[in-house]
Formats: C-alpha cells, structure tokens, sequence
C-alpha cells in the first residue's frame, strides 16, 4: 500500500463526507494503511482502529496529498486546513483511549501546527501558540525541549560570565574571628565552569548567595522562571510518549 499511494497516477482515498454513522462505534478498520486526510467531515473519536498504520511522515506531505487529491479528481476541499485540523483532534482523542500515544502525539502536534499557521504563516511570534511551539514543540519533542534547557543553562552561564558576576563561597570565619570571602572569579575555563555551576544552581532554585549587582541579580530571576518553565515542558514531553 506505501509503494501505491507513492505512485503518481494513483492515489488511494476514502471519501467520508456527508456519510451518516448511526452507530461509530460499530465501524472498524482492521490492518491496513490509513490517512488522517480521509477522515475530514467525520467523527472518529468511536471508530475502532486495530493494528492499522498511518501515512505520518510529516505534515507538508499530508497537505501535498489533499493539494494532489483535489487537482486529480477536480473536487478541491474547501477550508481543508481547518477541516484537517479538527480530523487530528479526533483521531488524537481515538488513540489516547486506545493507549496509542505516540500515533496520538504526532496528530496532536500536527492539529497545533495547523493553528498556529493560520496566523502568518506561523510566524506571528506575539501569539502563545508560537512560544509553545519554540520551546518544546507543543510539548511533543523532547530533543527541542532538552535542546532548549542546555540552552537557556549555557546563555545564562556566558552572560554572567561576561559581566564579570562575582560569585562568592560562603563566608569562613577563622581562628582569629575574622571573615574570609573568596571574592575572585577564577578566569579562562575555570571560570567558565564555575559560570556553568552557578547556572545551574539558579535553575533549580539552589543559588548560594544573591549576586552583587543589579543586571546579574535581574539575570538570576530571569533564569529562575525560565529554567523551571522549560523543565515542565521537558517533563510534559516525556509524560505524553507514555501516558495521557
């Protein structure tokens, strides 16, 4: 069935619309090949779905398969953006109850998409969709949301490395009752490394002391929203490959 629905004079659909389903939970797709494009203009949130594979390569393909479908058959789909938005909630809420959660995650992340690409193009970066997307694919991509953790931490390092932030052990009283503070930053990579390990103690709300000037004290707050905010959306990612 892949190496047909490749095929350039053969497309294989299955048209629902204006189909009238008296008892869903009674239709039942059994090993075979489907496509979440056919399921436009129908409810499949009560269809049975059993050992079935699904054309999940990626978005743009799916949208270049309705763009083929409608110039081979001389019937475009009116609004099939929209409407191949709502088949992915669907069959996204169909496979949750069937514990299919990865298929599941992938039209979960296909229906964001489609929202967030009704507004330029998906570029309008003021919108909560865009951030969503940016920082953790929805809460879909593990790989986005590690990458961008490891770089929220490094950023955050360089920048309290580059003003030059002291960063002070914990004062040591000795003999004589006198206090010592280890006030110098050690320079080059050891530097950087202490840069590193304070960055990371900000992240999880472990910071040994407040820094001493005003841009590194507004940096350390900062981080300390971001960084958490990122791990949620790490763990939400995880969470989703597994369970609902």
């Amino acid at each position: 069935p892949q190496e047909l629905a490749k095929c350039s004079d053969f497309i294989p659909f299955v048209d629902f619309r204006n189909a009238r389903m008296e008892k869903p939970e009674l239709v039942a797709f059994h090993s075979l090949w489907l496509r979440p494009a056919w399921f436009i203009d129908v409810d499949p949130t009560e269809f049975r779905f059993t050992n079935v594979w699904w054309y999940v390569e990626s978005l743009g393909e799916e949208l270049q398969y309705l763009f083929d479908l409608g110039d081979k058959m001389d019937r475009k789909i009116p609004y099939f953006r929209a409407l191949l938005e709502r088949a992915c909630w669907r069959i996204t809420k169909n496979l949750e109850e069937s514990d299919a959660y990865e298929d599941a995650s992938t039209f979960r992340y296909w229906a964001f998409e489609l929202r967030r690409k009704r507004h330029l193009w998906g570029w309008a970066f003021w919108k909560l969709d865009w951030s969503y997307w940016l920082m953790s694919g929805y809460g879909e991509r593990v790989g986005r949301s590690v990458g961008v953790l490891t770089a929220i931490w490094i950023a955050f390092a360089l920048f309290y490395a580059q003003l030059g932030m002291l960063i002070p052990d914990k004062e040591r009283t000795g003999v004589d009752g006198t206090s010592q503070a280890a006030l110098e930053q050690p320079a080059g990579l050891a530097g950087l490394a202490n840069a590193l390990a304070f960055s990371l103690s900000v992240m999880v709300w472990e910071v040994p002391e407040s820094p001493r000037n005003a841009s590194s004290r507004f940096l350390v707050c900062v981080e300390k929203i971001l960084g958490p905010l990122q791990g949620a959306f790490l763990a939400l990612a995880v969470r989703r490959k597994f369970m609902r």
